[in-house]
């Protein structure tokens, strides 16, 4: 039995969406958001939406950066080829976490619909996910448990919102996927059949879990562990988020080498011209004229370095109109020759219209930085607008 039979049996309609992956996500979500409505019939409304799973080309808000699934440097964030390379495993994480950004914002548009058609309070609001994913230097599978990435895949958010709830609880019980029918049969006062594993989120049996055991895809079949070493491990993952992307005030887009020079003034840096080593920009037209809210912003950054000898890698830093905006390293897809680089700026950097990139490689002697420009020209602000006669 699941969810729906057990629904359907004690006489409910169902509403049911399932996904698919491409760019439309976000509006078959809200289209599914604007079905939900009072019934004189009990509904179940359930929808399984592919975010943030990839491709991730979503912005918190909902925005693209990306106009294709494919992007515009195919494989940037294959889990075939650039998990091979340290920036872009940690580029793609930063890209997963913006998007579960933008799953968070749908969350809240849920809980808006549900209030204002009068249905949140005696709703019933059940959020998870299926599975978590892991982010690690030559994996080629971010999604398979096993023992060393456990502390990723394991631990999955989960919230439940019972009828007529008014406060939250934070529960730090061993709960399993299979726990999450009896505990929405439990609160909407269904009897279940014999013979089921699961239990009630928040019961004693929950609590007193002392070991949990997560299926396996790959050949050793299952992984078993303590609930101490699964909150230990747990633990340290979160420190690894942390010591990469910060907390508090620092946003996602605070990331990468160099941090220090993000916001300062190019023309207050020590800067150098020409050289052997140059970069193109990929799509630079899409920074002519930038309307803010747009459902496409070009603030992912692209392009390639030419002139360094193969396999190298060196700092990079782009600014926008004048102000460095992003720092990075360059990266290599494994295969290929050709060296990259890619960065993500702040939405909130860039100016209504036109937008002037310039692209700097890195270095550093003595605490002071030297930059040498390999893409654009010296930024010149535009002329302030003299005050017209009447």
């Amino acid at each position: 039995m699941n969810l729906f039979t057990l629904l359907k049996s004690r006489g409910y309609r169902l509403k049911a969406e399932e996904e698919a992956t491409d760019l439309d996500r976000l509006a078959r979500f809200r289209k599914w958001i604007d079905s939900i409505g009072p019934s004189e019939q009990p509904t179940l409304y359930y929808k399984h939406a592919l975010l943030p799973h990839i491709p991730w080309i979503f912005l918190p808000t909902g925005q693209r950066y990306t106009r294709t699934v494919l992007g515009p440097i195919r494989g940037l964030s294959s889990s075939e080829i650039s998990v091979f390379d340290a920036t872009l495993v940690r580029q793609a994480w930063q890209r997963h976490l913006l998007q579960a950004g933008a799953a968070d914002h749908l969350v809240g548009e849920l809980i808006d619909r549900l209030e204002q058609t009068g249905l949140y309070r005696r709703a019933m609001v059940v959020v998870m996910a299926d599975h978590g994913v892991s982010f690690r230097l030559g994996a080629t599978d971010r999604r398979t448990i096993v023992p060393g990435n456990a502390r990723d895949i394991a631990p999955i958010p989960l919230f439940v919102k019972d009828p007529g709830q008014r406060r939250g609880r934070t529960s730090h019980g061993l709960v399993r996927t299979y726990d999450v029918l009896p505990t929405i049969a439990a609160r909407i006062g269904l009897r279940l059949p014999r013979g089921l594993n699961g239990r009630v989120a928040f019961s004693a049996p929950v609590r007193r879990r002392g070991r949990i055991t997560v299926l396996s895809r790959s050949g050793i079949g299952q992984v078993t562990m303590s609930r101490g070493r699964l909150l230990a491990l747990k633990r340290q993952a979160l420190r690894r988020q942390i010591a990469l992307f910060g907390s508090g005030r620092r946003t996602l887009y605070d990331f990468g080498p160099n941090r220090p020079l993000r916001g300062r003034l190019v023309r207050r840096l020590s800067v150098t011209a020409g050289g052997p080593i140059q970069a193109r920009l990929n799509d630079p037209r899409d920074l002519l004229n930038v309307p803010p809210e747009a459902s496409f912003l070009p603030v992912f950054l692209t392009g390639e370095i030419t002139g360094g000898q193969t396999g190298s890698r060196r700092d990079v830093a782009v600014a926008i109109n004048g102000v460095v905006r992003g720092v990075t390293r360059s990266t290599h897809l494994r295969g290929r020759a050709a060296e990259y680089f890619s960065v993500l700026i702040d939405p909130g950097t860039l100016a209504e219209g036109r937008n002037e990139v310039q692209v700097f490689t890195v270095s550093r002697s003595g605490g002071r930085y030297a930059l040498r420009r390999i893409y654009g020209q010296p930024y010149k602000p535009p002329a302030a607008r003299k005050p017209t006669r009447e």
